[in-house]
């Protein structure tokens, strides 16, 4: 037979239960329609009066698609790892360095990885000289494309795994006796594409060059850099690509099927440019 006291203990335990499931109903009425619209967020959008930090040694990780128009402001040994597919820069935007006009630190490190095992794009609308990246990492090895506008990056493009493929947009790196490519290989390298026109790899000079390096191919698997030492009077900019015919053959018996196509911006008579091909 039971005691009163253990009916009230019942109860007590039934209460409990059922202030229990209204609390757990509460959390899901309340928190799962925000659940679920986190979940469909696949872009987000850095307006232009909007000025953001990645402040030294902070670790961000994005995982929605940027739409980028405002500042965003990285420092020395920040980084911020990209996961999603495409990341666009519009017409205004910044991505300044440390420094007080941003373009003379060092910056942090933007990394676009392939963690969630897609191909990304990189859209530059409306690109400004020295406007773009501090430093660039590719870590992904289904490629990364440049697209819509020339892409620019400041301080270093550093190559892990894949490759980054130009749509007919140039690449610039650095500034005049600044900028750094490191990484790359046989695997990992600049591809121009094919043609005879299109993207160019872009490098500032001084008026002097040593071992300036081209790590540049027509196409993912074919890998045809140069290295180039230039002497000159003025600053000059050299843009350098490689398509896959031979242009204005000549009759000989042997010959390689690439043509490595130079442009330069700043006439100089007195100049020398070596140029060692791979």
């Amino acid at each position: 037979m039971l005691s009163p006291y253990n009916d009230c203990v019942k109860q007590k335990n039934k209460i409990g239960i059922i202030q229990l499931g209204l609390r757990a109903m509460l959390f899901l009425f309340l928190f799962l329609p925000q659940m679920i619209f986190a979940q469909t967020v696949n872009q987000v959008y850095i307006f232009p009066s909007a000025n953001m930090y990645a402040h030294p040694n902070s670790n961000l990780n994005i995982y929605s698609d940027i739409s980028h128009s405002g500042t965003l402001v990285s420092y020395n040994s920040a980084i911020i790892n990209f996961y999603a597919g495409v990341w666009q820069n519009n017409s205004g935007s910044r991505l300044p360095d440390e420094s007080a006009r941003g373009i003379d630190g060092i910056g942090g490190v933007f990394v676009f990885s392939d963690l969630r095992q897609n191909a990304q794009r990189i859209n530059s609308v409306n690109s400004v000289p020295f406007n773009g990246f501090p430093n660039v990492r590719l870590d992904n090895v289904l490629n990364v494309t440049a697209d819509m506008g020339d892409l620019h990056v400041n301080n270093n493009l550093d190559f892990l795994n894949g490759h980054l493929i130009l749509n007919n947009v140039n690449l610039t790196v650095g500034r005049a006796g600044t900028g750094t490519i490191t990484g790359y290989s046989q695997t990992n390298f600049v591809v121009t594409g094919p043609g005879m026109s299109g993207g160019n790899l872009v490098r500032h000079l001084t008026a002097n060059a040593t071992a300036l390096e081209f790590p540049v191919g027509t196409a993912v698997g074919s890998y045809t850099p140069l290295s180039i030492n230039y002497t000159g009077t003025i600053p000059q900019t050299l843009k350098f690509r490689v398509a896959d015919n031979v242009y204005n053959k000549l009759n000989f018996p042997e010959y390689v099927y690439k043509t490595w196509i130079m442009t330069s911006t700043s006439p100089d008579a007195g100049a020398k440019l070596d140029i060692t091909l791979q």
